[in-house]
């Protein structure tokens, strides 16, 4: 298969799940609780040193394209932090997260979805959570590697 093709089925692919999670209500954390994502894109695919952005988000779902988060910041090989402390009432929450190329999904700073070790582009990967109420603090990691950049949680 041709690189373009790969990329185009990809991005249909990404829309189709995309639209599926918009069409079913949900408790997506973002906006509309008034959640707001401390976020540091950085110019490496390490995480590491000083970002070369930090910004508020209010909600991570990102399709970049073959593109990157902001002009200083290469197209390829890229890495962004997202943070937020939540409230959550006592029950289980299934969190989900759809990445290219890598992702690592924290919840009270223990991973629940990492593919930083054995990617998985395109899956739509979740897990199912037990939480007490109180105040957890939800962390995604994201690291892009080559083509296209996108990240969708909910």
């Amino acid at each position: 298969m041709l690189p373009g093709n790969k990329i185009m089925l990809r991005r249909i692919a990404f829309l189709i799940i995309l639209f599926g999670m918009l069409a079913v209500p949900t408790g997506a954390i973002g906006a509309a609780d008034g959640t707001v994502w401390k976020a540091e894109y950085f110019g490496n695919a390490y995480l590491i040193g000083e970002p070369a952005v930090k910004r508020d988000e209010q909600v991570v779902n990102f399709d970049w394209g073959l593109a990157s988060p902001a002009s200083n910041i290469p197209s390829d090989n890229f890495s962004a932090r997202f943070g937020t402390d939540v409230y959550f009432e006592e029950g289980v929450y299934r969190f989900s997260a759809l990445a290219d190329d890598r992702v690592r999904v924290s919840v009270a700073f223990q991973p629940v979805i990492d593919t930083f070790d054995n990617p998985k582009p395109g899956q739509l990967l979740s897990a199912d959570v037990t939480l007490p109420a109180g105040v957890h603090h939800l962390q995604i990691d994201y690291r892009e590697e080559t083509y296209t950049a996108y990240i969708s949680f909910n």
